[in-house]
């Protein structure tokens, strides 16, 4: 196996697990795999256009990004929580 991503991409059967898990295991090696494809070919250009090859720009960008994608999550509701059951019900019944 090669030590770029991109090998990865090309020889995607090697690396996944067998059996049941094969199908879940290369799903979640997809979307890491894909991911730092795109986030290597295209942060270059990002940081020379946008953030004009400033370091400190790029970690207050990943932090403020960081912080955006921790409040976005607040939001997703999980059926199965007793907590948010609770909640929803409590909805339910004041509209």
């Amino acid at each position: 196996m090669g030590q770029h991503a991109f090998d990865a991409l090309l020889d995607s059967g090697r690396i996944a697990a067998p059996g049941k898990e094969r199908r879940l295991h290369g799903n979640l090696q997809l979307l890491h795999r894909d991911s730092e494809i795109v986030a290597s070919l295209g942060f270059g250009w990002v940081m020379g256009h946008w953030l004009h090859n400033n370091r400190l720009a790029a970690v207050v960008a990943g932090g403020f990004f960081f912080i955006l994608a921790a409040l976005l999550t607040q939001r997703v509701e999980d059926p199965d929580d007793p907590r948010q059951l609770a909640n929803s019900s409590l909805r339910q019944t004041a509209a």
